[in-house]
């Protein structure tokens, strides 16, 4: 990118804004799934250039703030799409953005608002503010607000009007560290909590940390994580809450007449309870909560897990699931509506299953036995709390973590690392690139696009045409990979398996029979829609008929159809190796997943990627091969026998 001055406009092509036009959101899909133009890099180190900085943009341009602090004077306006606005260093201590003060309403009540989509704000702090940290107004959908800590916040730390949709909120902090005063100037007492969004669409809110968030009154105040009045879809897990007065919040008491959330799923969450509820879910549909752990000193605390609902808007087929709730669940519902499956609640968990319960850390110890292994492998819930896999033996376990006692370079799990380790990293030294495979179990295995074992252009019919990878647009994992360009092109029998640009992925099948396809795809239009696949290289799929196919819709979406109306299916023949394959039949289309699965009625929420494995036991550190850096690995853990 180019690099511009602050105090010179740069010269770069125009793009009207969205907000000065009628934009539907396949057109704006369409713009975005582009590739990123490239824009200006505006370096700022002062208010006023970033203030300027966030006036002239362009989409494609990137703000970079150099370290320091930036007292505003008023509010950071973003009206300019496709922008990322970032600290210079990557660490967020080093750029710290001041309101008027958590307790003054005199200046910059909010630090940021976001008017349209696909902004991303990452490696920076916002403190003081006396409303919110961030505010997501209308039209802010596909944004992404990446390692950014919101400090005292006198409001909201970030704050979403209704209907904002497929946005990403990751590796956060959300603190409080003073007392938030209740002024009656131009704010609601005690009003106050972490993030909180209306009405939110298909938001992913994950690895982040609330801490410390309450209100004047004891009692009083919103969620560390607060969505309510009419989500859909929205994932929120593997976050940690100490100590605030709601630790997460699907649902708010006050009812209204619709729905306040549908769909989505609550997994691999850390809660410690504050002063209120630890787990709240009011007026919820078809909402999963897997594994999370919830923990109340008082392990006789009346709710520690709340749930509420009324005869207008009853609770259905709320699905609870191999949770630790330390503490009691307070059923407010009218007929139920809401099934447990393998909990453990009330004062089962003592403190000594956790390794510092009060302090946040609820990873559980040896003393945890009926919480190791007692619980069934959910598809939905293929990571802990710390991103590790799950399960790591036939078992998963109850709450968020996954027990792990082994230490880095027992690589034949014995408890220990030892000369018998060392032999056998040293009979798997074979230098680089040792193959991953996913390995599926239970009947399913999910697949990022991105993370093929291997990937081959177009040839023949179909020269000129490859997998591109992308980053952005909501996609999971580390990105998507699309059938570049969208030229009209297309390829069925004889030619797919010689000219279609093809990517494979290595799986360890443990279960023959047949498996249901699942695409996370979209396309542009209905002609530039449609995949093939197949199995160890052969196509299964022949023509335009039965070729898997993306639905033309605005954002990612998960189906499992033929363009004849059928499921795309895969026989595995027996247990072992084998690749997974899919091929362009037309250019054009998006994929972020792939999903099999032996169960025929198994729709999926938001899967996580099954885990990667070395062909090699020996890749210590998990790089895809069995090297020095293995050996030296064992070596700084060697601690011979027990």
């Amino acid at each position: 990118m180019p690099v511009v001055s602050c105090c010179i406009t740069p010269t770069v092509k125009f793009y009207p804004l969205v907000g000065r036009c009628a934009v539907c959101v396949a057109a704006i899909l369409c713009m975005l799934l582009s590739e990123r133009s490239a824009g200006e890099v505006w370096n700022v180190s002062t208010p006023a250039e970033l203030h300027f900085a966030c006036e002239q943009t362009r989409p494609g341009d990137e703000i970079v703030i150099a370290p320091g602090t930036y007292q505003l004077t008023g509010t950071l306006t973003v009206h300019t799409s496709n922008l990322i606005i970032r600290g210079a260093t990557g660490n967020r201590d080093d750029v710290v953005i001041l309101g008027s003060g958590m307790n003054s309403a005199d200046g910059a009540r909010t630090a940021i608002e976001i008017y349209t989509f696909y902004v991303t704000i990452k490696d920076l702090t916002v403190s003081e503010c006396y409303w919110h940290g961030i505010h997501f107004q209308n039209n802010a959908n596909l944004a992404r607000v990446s390692n950014v800590c919101t400090l005292n916040i006198g409001e909201h730390h970030m704050k979403g009007v209704r209907y904002t949709s497929s946005g990403v909120l990751e590796h956060c902090l959300f603190l409080q560290t003073k007392v938030r005063e209740n002024d009656g100037v131009a704010r609601p007492d005690n009003y106050l909590g972490g993030p909180d969004f209306l009405g939110a669409r298909s938001w992913v809110i994950r690895d982040n940390m609330a801490m410390n968030i309450n209100a004047a009154q004891p009692g009083l105040g919103d969620p560390g994580i607060f969505l309510w009045q009419e989500i859909i879809d929205c994932v929120t897990e593997r976050n940690v809450i100490i100590n605030c007065n709601k630790g997460i919040g699907y649902g708010n008491p006050s009812a209204g007449t619709l729905y306040h959330a549908e769909g989505g799923i609550i997994r691999s969450n850390f809660i410690v309870r504050g002063n209120d509820i630890g787990l709240e879910l009011c007026y919820t549909k078809n909402v999963k909560v897997y594994n999370n752990t919830i923990y109340s000193e008082n392990d006789n605390y009346f709710r520690s897990l709340h749930i509420l609902d009324n005869t207008t808007i009853p609770t259905v087929n709320l699905d609870l699931r191999y949770n630790i709730i330390r503490g009691r669940i307070l059923d407010n519902t009218r007929a139920g509506g809401w099934t447990s499956t393998g909990d453990i609640v009330g004062s089962t968990a003592t403190p000594d299953w956790f390794v510092d319960p009060l302090n946040g850390d609820l990873h559980l110890t040896a003393l945890a036995t009926p919480a190791i292994d007692a619980a069934a492998p959910l598809i939905e819930v293929q990571q802990d709390a710390d991103g590790d896999p799950r399960p790591t033996a036939a078992q998963s376990d109850v709450g968020a973590d996954e027990y792990a006692p082994y230490a880095a370079g027992d690589s034949d799990f014995d408890g220990d690392v030892d000369l018998a380790d060392a032999a056998s990293l040293i009979g798997q030294m074979t230098g680089p690139v040792v193959p991953k495979v996913y390995h599926e179990y239970g009947g399913n295995v999910v697949m990022e696009a991105e993370h093929y074992s291997q990937k081959t252009d177009g040839s023949g019919s179909a020269e000129g045409s490859a997998w591109l990878f992308m980053t952005g647009y909501a996609s999971r994992g580390d990105g998507l990979m699309r059938a570049n360009p969208d030229a009209g092109v297309s390829v069925d029998a004889p030619y797919i398996e010689s000219d279609a640009p093809h990517m494979s992925y290595s799986v360890e099948f443990s279960t023959a029979g047949t498996y249901y396809l699942w695409l996370r795809a979209t396309a542009v239009s209905d002609a530039s829609s449609d995949f093939h696949y197949g199995l160890d290289g052969v196509a299964v799929s022949s023509n335009q008929a039965n070729s898997a196919t993306a639905p033309d819709a605005s954002f990612f979406v998960w189906q499992s159809l033929r363009d004849d109306g059928g499921r795309p299916t895969i026989v595995v023949p027996s247990p072992g190796p084998h690749t997974v394959d899919l091929w362009m039949r037309e250019d054009g289309p998006f994929v972020d997943q792939l999903l099999l699965t032996t169960d025929a009625s198994y729709t999926p929420v938001d899967p996580l990627e099954t885990p990667q494995h070395a062909v090699a036991g020996g890749d210590l550190d998990g790089d895809g091969d069995v090297d020095l850096r293995d050996a030296a690995l064992l070596a700084g853990n060697f601690s011979g026998s027990p």
